[in-house]
């Protein structure tokens, strides 16, 4: 394997979902200068249908779509693949949209207009963070923190 090669085989895979293609093709220049290796959907379903064909470290996802919600994407995406993080992006947010979303499984809120160094650090946070596993044992079961 040529060393080009392992850093290919080494990058996390981020998948982009806005109706916006321009808010998709910005995400798309600086992740990739970030050497992610990013991929655009511009439609919830399209975004499902990805994730059934393979698998990504993170999602990133606009809130207000028409035909799916950012929220019930994340339903859907976190039924399909539970242990990615998934980071919504709104330009409506408030403490309900945000606690549905939090409840829905999504990682991170953030708000437009998006500041990138902290869309960067965000996701950084992310691909670090594992989820904690759960160990069954006699009574509840417990979620082991030391994972984290």
């Amino acid at each position: 394997m040529l060393s080009s090669d392992k850093k290919s085989v080494q990058k996390k895979s981020i998948l982009i979902i806005d109706d916006d293609p321009e808010m998709c093709k910005l995400l798309e220049k600086v992740l990739e200068r970030e050497n992610y290796r990013v991929q655009a959907a511009y439609s919830g379903d399209d975004a499902l249908l990805l994730l059934q064909q393979k698998s990504f470290h993170l999602i990133i996802s606009d809130l207000t779509m028409p035909g799916m919600s950012g929220i019930e994407l994340t339903r859907q995406a976190k039924a399909i693949s539970p242990d990615t993080h998934i980071i919504l992006i709104t330009a409506f947010g408030n403490m309900d949209t945000y606690l549905e979303a939090m409840k829905a499984g999504t990682y991170e809120f953030i708000n437009k207009p998006i500041k990138m160094m902290d869309l960067k650090r965000m996701i950084k946070k992310a691909l670090l963070e594992k989820r904690p596993k759960l160990h069954l044992q006699k009574g509840p079961l417990t979620a082991d923190r030391s994972a984290r």
